[in-house]
This record gives structure tokens, sequence and C-alpha cells, in this order.
């Protein structure tokens, strides 16, 4: 996640507006630290969700699987459907 430190994440996330959706690596939920790192971004933005993709690996999981991040995007679209 350092290589990520200078985007300032934690200045941008709470003023996004539309509800973001994380697909992270599959392994980040095996790191306590970078599923930490993730849980407190999501906690930044005012509307994110955290799905978790069996087998994804960031950024091939469009490569690998499309089917399932598709699949976990029409759940979140329809979860924050107004």
């Amino acid at each position: 996640m350092q290589h990520y430190f200078h985007y300032r994440l934690e200045d941008y996330y709470p003023k996004v507006e539309c509800p973001i959706l994380m697909l992270p690596s599959e392994d980040v939920f095996e790191n306590k630290l970078e599923q930490a790192a993730v849980e407190v971004l999501r906690n930044l933005a005012p509307c994110a969700q955290i799905a978790r993709v069996k087998g994804w690996e960031h950024p091939y999981g469009w490569l690998l699987d499309p089917e399932c991040g598709c699949v976990e995007i029409l759940k979140f679209l329809s979860s924050n459907a107004t």
C-alpha cells in the first residue's frame, strides 16, 4: 500500500459524493495491515463498500474473472439505486 501514499487518498475519499465500490485483490483480505487500510478508506467515504471476488487480482481481475466482478458491480448498483 505504501506506493499509494503520495496520492493522499485520505483527503480525496471524504469529498467523493457518488457511491464507491472497492474491489481489492483477494490477497488484501489475507494481510491485516492492507485490509485495515482499505477499511479506513471505506470509512472515510460517505458511501462505500468493499466486495471480495474469489481469485481477484488487481489490476488483472477483469481478465481473470470478469463475470464475478460484474456480479459484484450489479449487486452494488442495485443496493445503491435511488
